[in-house]
């Protein structure tokens, strides 16, 4: 089962926020998950090829488009503003090929490997990996990294280990993170 402990103060625990900003003993939220993972106001889990996330819905980081007539404001107040949640858990499965064996979880940005070993993202746009104009706001393969064995996430950057023994880095580098050197033009 999936138990939840700690702060919910963008219903990143599955339970509304209204009426319950902290959770001190932990707390059953589902059974049969694979996998989980949690991202600095997100919480994911892995269940029978689906995903489910809850929480923060800021850059698309839940991997669907949340919105709410209550929570329309374009406030940065997480209480008043549509990205904070309500509580409820999201649940998705794209595309028949997306069935999701781990889920990854970054500060705003999450990733999932699938059962065929491909690589989804969505999230903040400057770290899912795929170069886009606008933030990633449901999962998206990313075909460029080929078949993924594993993933590791830092708050801000990604490292894949891809099948072929390749590994490919992306996101934040300001400390070379990223195993390249720093561009000096943007220290």
């Amino acid at each position: 089962g999936v138990y939840v402990l700690g702060y919910n103060t963008f219903g990143q625990l599955g339970v509304d926020p209204k009426r319950t900003r902290t959770v001190d003993r932990a707390r059953w939220v589902a059974r049969n998950a694979v996998d989980v993972a949690a991202g600095y106001s997100t919480t994911y889990y892995a269940s029978g090829g689906r995903v489910y996330a809850a929480g923060c819905a800021q850059n698309g980081r839940l991997g669907v488009q949340y919105n709410s007539s209550s929570n329309s404001s374009n406030s940065s107040n997480s209480s008043n503003s549509s990205n904070s949640n309500d509580g409820r858990c999201w649940e998705f499965s794209p595309t028949e090929e997306f069935a999701a064996l781990r889920v990854i979880a970054g500060s705003t940005f999450a990733a999932a490997i699938t059962k065929d070993h491909g690589l989804y993202t969505w999230g903040d746009r400057r770290y899912t990996g795929h170069g886009a104009q606008r933030d990633v706001h449901a999962p998206k393969r990313l075909d460029a990294v080929g078949r993924v064995l594993r993933v590791a996430v830092g708050a801000y950057h990604v490292v894949a280990l891809s099948a072929a023994g390749d590994v490919w880095t992306w996101g934040h580098n300001r400390s070379g993170q990223l195993c390249f050197p720093l561009d000096p033009s943007f220290l």
